[in-house]
C-alpha cells in the first residue's frame, strides 16, 4: 500500500480595483462619471455577451478619444464580480471607479479620466484587504464665522452614527469606523478639515454617496482618500479615540 500526503496553500487570485479621478469643477466630475457609467455597463454586456463584435464600447470610447486600447487583453475586466458591473459615482470634485472582485482593470479608464480635463489621484490594484476610505469634510471659509461649526460636525457625527446611519448599516464588521472631529474652543490649523473620518465600506458606492448626502445637507464640503489597509494593526488609531461623541447612541 502506497500513501500520500499533499500539503498546499490555496489563494483567490483576484482582489479589488479602484481608481480615483480629481476634476476641476463637481459639474464636470459628474458628467465624466455618467460618461463611464453608460461605458462601463455596455462593455460589461459586450465581455459577457458575444464578443466577436468588434471594436467593444470601450475601445470605441477610447478611440474617440484618441487613447489606446487592446480587446485582446481578456483578464482585464471583472467577471466573477459581487455586482453587474464596475460602479461609477462621483462625489463633489471626485470620480470613482470600483470593483469588489477583479484581477485588473483596463488603463484606459486613467487616461480617459486625463483626457476629460481630470487626472487620477489614486489607483489601487488588486487588494486583497479593505479599501479604507478617509473623509476630510470642512466648512468652506465664506461666510464661516457665522456658523457653529463644532456643533455642524457633531450634528454630522450624530447622523451617520444613527440607527439608520452609513456608519452602522454599511461599515465593515472587521474594522470599526473612527473619526476626529473640531470641538468647541479648538483652533484649527490653516487646510486642516473639521472632521476626519475614516471607514471601510462593504458597498463603496453606497456609503460614499450617503456620507456625501449627508456632508452636504450640513453645508460642508468634502474629499475622499482611499488605500488598502494593511494586513494586521489598526488603520484608523489615530483617529481613536471617536471624537465628538455620537449623541443618543447607546445606554
Amino acid at each position: 500500500m502506497r500513501i500520500r500526503i499533499w500539503n498546499a496553500f490555496a489563494s483567490n487570485n483576484s482582489g479589488s480595483y479602484v481608481i480615483v479621478g480629481q476634476f476641476p469643477t463637481a459639474a464636470l466630475a459628474d458628467e465624466v462619471a455618467r460618461e463611464l457609467a453608460g461605458v462601463t455597463e455596455a462593455h460589461t454586456a459586450w465581455v459577457l455577451g458575444d464578443q466577436a463584435v468588434r471594436p467593444s464600447p470601450l475601445a470605441r470610447y477610447a478611440a474617440a478619444h484618441g487613447i489606446v486600447h487592446d480587446d485582446r487583453i481578456d483578464d482585464d475586466w471583472p467577471q466573477y464580480t459581487s455586482s453587474d458591473q464596475p460602479h461609477v459615482w462621483a462625489v463633489e470634485h471626485q470620480v470613482f471607479v470600483h470593483c469588489d472582485y477583479t484581477v485588473s482593470m483596463p488603463p484606459a479608464l486613467g487616461h480617459a479620466m486625463y483626457v476629460r480635463g481630470g487626472r487620477v489621484v489614486t489607483e489601487v490594484d488588486h487588494a486583497h484587504h479593505a479599501l479604507v476610505a478617509t473623509f476630510e469634510i470642512s466648512i468652506p471659509w465664506q461666510g464661516r464665522d457665522q456658523i457653529d461649526v463644532p456643533a455642524r460636525m457633531q450634528a454630522i457625527v450624530d447622523q451617520l452614527c444613527g440607527p439608520d446611519g452609513a456608519l452602522i448599516t454599511q461599515s465593515r464588521d472587521e474594522l470599526a469606523p473612527a473619526w476626529r472631529g473640531v470641538v468647541s474652543g479648538q483652533t484649527l490649523g490653516f487646510g486642516e478639515p473639521d472632521l476626519v473620518l475614516g471607514v471601510a465600506f462593504d458597498d463603496l458606492r453606497d456609503g460614499f454617496t450617503r456620507v456625501a448626502a449627508v456632508v452636504a445637507a450640513a453645508g460642508a464640503r468634502l474629499r475622499v482618500q482611499l488605500a488598502e489597509a494593511p494586513g494586521h494593526g489598526d488603520p484608523l488609531a489615530y483617529l481613536r479615540p471617536c471624537v465628538p461623541a455620537p449623541r443618543g447612541v447607546g445606554p
